[in-house]
C-alpha cells in the first residue's frame, strides 16, 4: 500500500490513488512509474502525455477512483466526473468508461479534453 498521501483541503488525506497521481505529477517527467502495484488496493497504470506545453500524469485502473475531500463533481447525477485542485495542479477524473485519473498544471477544460482522448 502507498504510505504517502497529500494534505486535501483543511489538511484532510487525499485517497491514496489520488495522492499516488499528485505525487507523480509533482515529480520529475520520467520519474513515474509505468505500473504502480496498489494504492490502498487499487491496482494503477501510469504513463505521461505533453499537452499545452504541460506534462499530464494518466492513471489507469480497472475500478472507479474515489473523489477526494475538496472535489466537485461536474455532471448533477453522478461521481463518475470530477474536479479538484492541488496546489498548483489539477487532478481531473473520469470513472467511465474507463476509469482515469489525471493531473497537471493545465485548468480543468483542458485537462479534460486530454481525458477524453485518452478514453479513444
Amino acid at each position: 500500500a502507498l504510505a504517502v498521501t497529500v494534505p486535501g483541503r483543511h489538511g484532510e488525506r487525499d485517497p491514496a490513488a489520488v495522492a499516488a497521481v499528485v505525487l507523480a505529477a509533482r515529480s520529475a517527467p520520467g520519474s513515474a512509474p509505468t505500473v504502480e502495484p496498489s494504492a490502498a488496493g487499487q491496482r494503477m497504470e501510469f504513463s505521461r502525455v505533453r499537452a499545452g506545453g504541460q506534462d499530464v500524469v494518466v492513471a489507469r485502473s480497472d475500478r472507479p477512483f474515489p473523489m477526494p475531500s475538496g472535489a466537485r463533481t461536474l455532471t448533477a447525477a453522478s461521481t463518475n466526473l470530477w474536479v479538484a485542485r492541488r496546489g498548483e495542479l489539477t487532478v481531473v477524473c473520469v470513472n467511465w468508461p474507463t476509469p482515469l485519473l489525471l493531473a497537471s498544471r493545465l485548468p480543468a477544460d483542458q485537462l479534460l479534453d486530454v481525458a477524453l482522448q485518452q478514453e479513444q
